[in-house]
């Protein structure tokens, strides 16, 4: 049986992937009815011979890249769902301590869980899972919009986007695992 808590949050997790999913929609309805109009307006053509164009080979690669996004969105809700149900009250009170840092869009899509004592990092293309008694070496780069790129140094070197206010609770987190880990700080 799960706690109230724990159902709110994983209703949090199916909501935000329903708002990512209407505006991946959304957004590739915009992008390609632009894209089909200028194509129409610049060659003179009509609606029905953009089928037998190589144009229609791009619009189909567009389309195939919003079903990816909207594939990965979907696999990301239910391994984040089905990691929460599995959590102990103490892992899910951690993940609600890094999900107090976070803005309201990123509240429900965080970039790493602790599970039964497994780091599941949320990587662009995959779910990675590590163990965090086994990392080495964290170090970060600046990347985008307020986030780090963080690189993780365990038998094999996995890099993830990390936002900066959650990074402290991320090295937070490899210490308490491996006290040894050689982390650089975020000042």
């Amino acid at each position: 049986m799960l706690s109230s808590d724990k159902l709110n949050y994983i209703e949090g997790v199916q909501k935000h992937a329903k708002r990512v999913a209407t505006t991946t929609i959304v957004l590739s309805v915009i992008v390609l009815t632009i894209l089909i109009v200028i194509h129409s307006i610049i060659n003179h053509r009509k609606l029905a011979d953009i089928i037998y164009n190589p144009f229609f080979l791009v619009i189909v690669l567009i389309l195939s890249f919003f079903f990816f996004i909207l594939y990965r969105g979907r696999q990301r809700a239910l391994k984040l769902q089905k990691l929460i149900e599995q959590m102990s009250e103490e892992e899910f009170l951690f993940l609600l301590q890094i999900q107090s840092s976070l803005s309201f869009h990123y509240k429900h899509a965080p970039t790493f869980v602790l599970c039964c004592e497994q780091l599941y990092l949320f990587t662009p293309f995959k779910i990675k899972n590590i163990d965090p008694k086994k990392v080495e070496k964290v170090r970060w780069h600046y990347a985008r919009g307020g986030s780090l790129l963080v690189e993780i140094q365990s038998p094999e070197t996995t890099k993830f986007e990390v936002y900066n206010s959650v990074y402290p609770y991320f090295t937070s987190l490899i210490e308490m695992y491996n006290p040894n880990a050689d982390i650089e700080k975020y000042e």
